[in-house]
């Protein structure tokens, strides 16, 4: 595994940093938790003054407005319903563009090619290495939700923790293989990082909209929100089956796709 271990290698401080700021946001609305609960009443009034589809555009999924207020509530609303996948999607398209498309802007692409293995093994080294930074940085994050939460004294449950982080992980994993597919496609960084952040946004829009437009229903369908349930994950500490199967069914599609792809570039190629 030398690619898998280059890859970590090269981007240590990369890694790094995205841990610290989860942890630093993590952390932020953890110490933020307990002010919320001593004046409840206030802000459900403050946040009843805005308009209903601002609240539903920050608030994804999560329900009921005295839900908000709940733990389980507020870090969904504060972090994991919007600003995690977020944070996570720089990451995932950040690295999973430069898998393939790194090397072709660099013309290094023929070094690449020739290391003496297969043209999937190496296009799945480096997809296992985003997996694996991926799996990394949301345990970690998850991690210090818990233990943040006993901290300061509202305690989330270790399996709706558990729950929300693998629902979380198979959320941002459509993404990833995305950028990993759109890379061996185009065979450039630019196009695969336009249209992941612009499909998430558009995506993101449509579901929170959709309450309130009979045209965004018809297509609401389409967006991965729709099926992106955070807060019944991390308060029933419960996975909807056919969600969960749906991001972990479609990820494996694109990358078997993109490892497709790539071979018939290698032919094409050479």
């Amino acid at each position: 595994m030398p690619l898998l271990v280059r890859f970590f290698k090269d981007r240590a401080r990369g890694h790094a940093f995205f841990a610290l700021g989860l942890f630093s946001y993590a952390w932020m609305v953890a110490a933020f938790m307990p002010i919320i609960v001593k004046d409840t009443a206030a802000y459900q009034k403050l946040l009843e003054q805005y308009p209903r589809e601002l609240l539903t555009v920050l608030a994804g999924n999560i329900g009921s407005l005295e839900a908000w207020f709940t733990p389980e509530g507020f870090i969904s609303l504060e972090f994991l319903a919007l600003w995690f996948p977020v944070i996570m999607l720089g990451y995932v398209v950040g690295y999973g563009t430069a898998l393939v498309a790194k090397e072709v802007e660099n013309g290094t692409i023929e070094n690449l090619l020739a290391i003496p293995v297969s043209r999937t093994r190496l296009l799945l080294e480096r997809a296992l290495a985003l997996l694996i930074g991926l799996a990394a940085l949301t345990a970690f994050t998850f991690a210090s939700l818990y233990a943040l939460s006993r901290a300061y004294g509202f305690e989330l449950s270790a399996q709706g923790t558990l729950a929300a982080a693998i629902h979380v992980f198979g959320f941002v994993l459509v993404f990833a293989a995305l950028t990993v597919f759109l890379s061996a496609v185009f065979l450039e960084r630019g196009k695969p990082a336009a249209v992941t952040i612009g499909y998430f946004v558009l995506a993101h829009l449509v579901n929170a909209l959709a309450t309130n437009s009979e045209t965004l229903k018809d297509i609401q369908f389409l967006s991965l929100f729709k099926y992106y349930d955070v807060y019944t994950a991390l308060a029933e500490a419960r996975l909807d089956v056919w969600n969960n199967a749906l991001f972990f069914g479609l990820s494996a599609a694109l990358f078997a796709a993109a490892v497709f792809i790539f071979r018939r570039r290698d032919i094409l190629i050479a």
